[in-house]
């Protein structure tokens, strides 16, 4: 049986979202429709998980779905910052 890590977090690291190199821990989350989540659990997931790490200092992207047409109506990627976590909207085209 494992034994419990000595400290106050359950983390050999304290917890920390610096990388022994001294840059931020960092996560990228994929194949989401977007955040905040409208649509289905996926999304419930990525919106909690990248908020929970976000708030740790995590530098978190994530990647949504931009319905409507996509880069062939002349949409293009952009990005915004929501609750410290960084979209990607790329464009995509519906079959």
């Amino acid at each position: 049986m494992r034994q419990p890590h000595s400290g106050t977090t359950p983390y050999p690291d304290g917890g920390s979202a610096t990388r022994l190199d001294g840059r931020r821990k960092s996560l990228a989350i994929l194949g989401t429709r977007g955040i905040p989540a409208h649509y289905g659990g996926f999304e419930t997931f990525a919106e909690a998980l990248a908020r929970h790490l976000a708030a740790r200092g995590w530098a978190v992207v994530v990647y949504c779905q931009d319905d409507g047409g996509g880069a062939a109506h002349g949409r293009k990627r952009r990005e915004e910052v929501w609750e410290g976590i960084t979209l990607v909207h790329l464009p995509v085209r519906l079959s």
